[in-house]
């Protein structure tokens, strides 16, 4: 049997770009909604005057970046238009991570005050129904969910120097291979 004269080294890879369906809000937007569902700040403890918000600050993230994946899973859309860039203990909305890591009391203050601006019942079921899974699991746990998404991880641990998480149709597809079980089991729960 004879070799070949060159071996391929390497093999090249092209992720497309996929054109998503326009994200239906503003990543303020479904903080808004999140704050309003835990009210009395029992699970986010996110308070205007608090001189620690960081605790909070994690968990807030960390649901938003699980919600953006598992409804993407759910409606092939992004929930919220705002980027997510990659930091040590996961994904976050830059702005929303800013002004709490600054602790922007006015900022927090509106936040906590103003009236949650979605609309759709059935993204207000979706949201509420996750919240409620995702916040009886301890902060280890979902620090690990966050950092098992692939677009985290390839930005985090492969050092890309834009740290903006890319929802690239190699990422999409895998949130729908390995989601979905997920997501029928935390709306299965919400029906018992």
């Amino acid at each position: 049997m004879s070799r070949p004269s060159t071996y391929p080294v390497t093999k090249t890879r092209t992720v497309r770009k996929i054109p998503l369906l326009k994200a239906r809000y503003e990543a303020l937007s479904i903080v808004k909604y999140l704050l309003f569902l835990d009210a009395n700040q029992e699970y986010f403890q996110i308070r205007v005057g608090n001189l620690d918000n960081s605790q909070g600050n994690r968990r807030l993230n960390w649901v938003l970046h699980l919600l953006q994946i598992l409804y993407y899973t759910k409606y092939d859309r992004l929930l919220f238009t705002d980027e997510m860039i990659a930091l040590e203990n996961g994904a976050v909305v830059y702005e929303i991570y800013r002004y709490l890591a600054e602790n922007d009391n006015e900022w927090l203050f509106d936040a906590l005050q103003t009236v949650p601006d979605v609309k759709d019942t059935k993204d207000k079921r979706f949201i509420t129904i996750c919240f409620e899974h995702f916040k009886i699991h301890n902060d280890r746990c979902l620090e690990n969910l966050c950092k098992s998404d692939p677009a985290w991880f390839s930005v985090w641990w492969e050092g890309k120097k834009d740290p903006r998480l890319e929802f690239d149709s190699e990422n999409l597809e895998f949130y729908k291979v390995f989601c979905p079980n997920r997501l029928q089991w935390i709306e299965r729960m919400a029906t018992h």
